[in-house]
């Protein structure tokens, strides 16, 4: 018991690594490498995706109304026509954080 109002107890922590009895520290500092990694592949693979976009959509700014016209499409609609495009399935198994909120990248202005 603390002899003073103010003192607080000291609690021991000692992590349990015998087998059935938690995990050791190393075990789970490489579950969290794993999913950090897995987190900025998934990162990096919509960058790509966003810059794709963006090059996809200056490439048909620069084609003429004629172009255009004959590819089906109208200048107000190459956002629209480039949004919709489907991205390359990911394997549910690939996909580590399969429930987390996927970043969205937008153009400012």
């Amino acid at each position: 018991m603390p002899s003073h109002e103010t003192e607080v107890p000291i609690l021991q922590f000692r992590p349990r690594t015998r087998a059935g009895q938690g995990f050791p520290a190393q075990t789970i500092r490489q579950q969290v490498n794993i999913l950090r990694a897995a987190y900025f592949r998934d990162l990096w693979r919509q960058l790509v995706a966003w810059y794709q976009a963006r090059e996809a959509v200056a490439q048909l700014r620069s084609l003429d109304d004629a172009a255009l016209k004959d590819i089906g499409l109208h200048r107000s609609g190459i956002e629209a026509a480039v949004s919709k495009v489907p991205a390359k399935p990911v394997p549910l198994q690939a996909q580590a954080f399969h429930d987390k909120p996927h970043l969205i990248l937008q153009r400012a202005g």
